[in-house]
């Protein structure tokens, strides 16, 4: 970037692209010059100030740690896997759900057969525990199914 007397001598500078600026700010951190010099720069430019100011802050923070956003990836599959594993723990404790009502309702509507039969209404009842246990039950094994490691 062109120091800020030709800007105060009047001669208007070409204006950059964001990833030529990027580029100079990278090279200029590289070189050890200080973030206030190159905000000052920009500012300048005709950069807001706070903008200037963040965007060198996010090329110092980015130009330092190319170990640590490979570990920052590298965390971030390790909490997918986490999350996943959760959500897989989630799914096999529906599943289980939907195997307790499913067996409890045909238990029940085994034992009481008979009386369900004289009811009419009580064997809808063991019915929809079923289908509902059911459903659970299959809507539990495909997502556990999905998110297990």
């Amino acid at each position: 970037m062109p120091d800020q007397s030709s800007e105060s001598a009047g001669v208007r500078l070409p204006p950059l692209t964001l990833q030529e600026v990027t580029n100079l700010v990278s090279r200029q951190l590289a070189a050890g010059q200080g973030r206030d010099v190159i905000i000052q720069q920009l500012v300048t430019r005709g950069w807001p100030e706070v903008s200037a100011r963040h965007f060198v802050t996010n090329a110092a923070q980015t130009a330092h740690s190319p170990q640590s956003q490979a570990a920052q990836h590298a965390g971030e599959d390790a909490r997918d896997d986490e999350e996943r594993a959760v959500v897989a723990e989630l799914y096999r404790r529906r599943m289980i759900r939907g195997l307790v009502w499913a067996l409890t309702g045909l238990f029940t509507l085994a034992m009481f057969f008979n009386v369900s039969q004289a009811l009419g209404g009580v064997s809808l009842f063991f019915m929809a525990a079923i289908i509902f246990g059911a459903v659970d039950f299959v809507v539990g094994l495909i997502g556990w199914w999905r998110n297990r490691n």
